[in-house]
């Protein structure tokens, strides 16, 4: 081959790469090209949010990165990259983009409680618990969060529920999971596990661990080795209402098999197929059960069932989950979702007058209630 030919194969290649590279940086400039060159800030938010919410993490990246170039002071864009970040497991840089938008916004509440689920998944409790506390001093009516914040709290402090806490090791290996290092407890205790593959303990404890890390396909493992245990049936149910857990609902309906007449296990089995838009009437079956069952939760759960009935158009069925909720504790959610149907449904400003005075004489600034009360007065909705 002479030098003349070689010359232009090499100029070839060269072209070729350089068309290639300016293609792939384009992606990321051109990644708001269909909105118009005069789209605002905001449609391109919506925009990036859009390709998250159709799991189109590939472009919702690129899409959320653009706006961190474009607007290096709008906190969505950190916000929506480390949303992605965490989807697909990359927990450090997610947590790097959770700070920089908690930087640019530092009372985004939500920001915080997800800088704290991300703590969770690298395991430093002591971080995802600071995380936490920081977004309820912000939002103080976040419940779920409030909940999940004791509930670490409450593990971080005792081994209580842990049976057979006797062996030195299972103790070295809490005390890892108390001081932050879950990872680190969890190769331990494997290693302990294969030594002794009967001890009930350690895969209790790693059934436990896990449930703090949210990896709840290693959870569900463990808890059909120990489906068979009697009494810890409670310990085995606890994160049945998260969000996420839907997927598991072949797992859900094989804890209730094993404990059908267990008041908690149903009611956690409501809580989850209520999370799902398929699932209401399930839920409701659910819930029922576990009021028949004695439920000590049976005001939360008439709410909960009430909101269902709302949501599904039964106005008059949910009326009467909720009148039996104040009957029983004088609830004051039970008294705010009376106002806004009385209000809002059945245009009954007495009674919704009533109930929502109710809400504001024992707690002023619950909810919107100044909002709603205002509006009823006006007349206006």
């Amino acid at each position: 081959m002479n030098k003349a030919i070689q010359r232009i194969l090499i100029l070839f290649v060269f072209v070729s790469l350089t068309g290639l590279f300016e293609a792939g940086a384009s992606d990321e400039s051109d990644a708001f090209a269909g909105l118009g060159k005069r789209a605002s800030l905001k449609s391109k938010i919506r925009y990036s949010q859009k390709l998250y919410a159709k799991k189109n993490y590939d472009k919702a990246l690129i899409a959320f990165r653009q706006l961190v170039k474009d607007y290096p002071e709008a906190a969505q864009g950190y916000f929506g990259a480390a949303s992605v970040y965490f989807v697909q497991g990359n927990f450090k840089r997610a947590a790097s983009n959770y700070k920089a938008a908690l930087k640019y916004e530092p009372k985004f509440s939500q920001a915080y409680e997800w800088l704290g689920n991300t703590y969770i998944k690298l395991g430093q409790m002591s971080g995802a618990l600071a995380a936490w506390k920081k977004a309820l001093s912000i939002n103080p009516e976040n419940k779920p969060l409030s909940d999940k914040v004791k509930q670490y709290t409450s593990e971080k402090k005792t081994a209580r529920g842990i049976p057979s806490l006797i062996d030195g090791k299972l103790k070295t290996a809490w005390r890892m999971h108390e001081e932050g290092y879950s990872l680190k407890a969890v190769r331990f205790l494997k290693k302990e596990r294969d030594k002794y593959k009967k001890n009930v303990s350690i895969k209790f404890l790693l059934s436990r661990i896990y449930f703090s890390m949210m990896d709840y396909k290693a959870v569900v493992w463990y808890w059909k080795k120990l489906s068979a245990l009697q009494g810890t049936e409670l310990n085995l149910i606890q994160f049945l209402s998260r969000e996420d857990f839907p997927e598991y609902m072949e797992e859900v309906e094989g804890i209730i098999s094993i404990y059908p007449d267990n008041p908690d296990v149903l009611y956690y089995a409501g809580s989850v197929y209520a999370s799902n838009s398929d699932g209401h009437e399930r839920a409701l079956e659910f819930y029922s059960r576990a009021i028949d069952a004695g439920s000590n939760s049976k005001v939360s759960i008439l709410i909960a069932m009430g909101k269902i009935l709302k949501r599904t158009g039964r106005i008059d069925e949910a009326v009467s989950m909720y009148r039996k909720s104040i009957h029983l504790s004088n609830n004051l959610e039970a008294h705010y979702q009376l106002g806004l149907i009385y209000y809002y449904d059945k245009g009954l400003v007495k009674k919704a007058m009533y109930h929502m005075n109710v809400v504001k004489k024992s707690r002023p600034k619950y909810k919107d209630v100044d909002k709603i009360l205002k509006q009823v007065k006006r007349g206006t909705k």
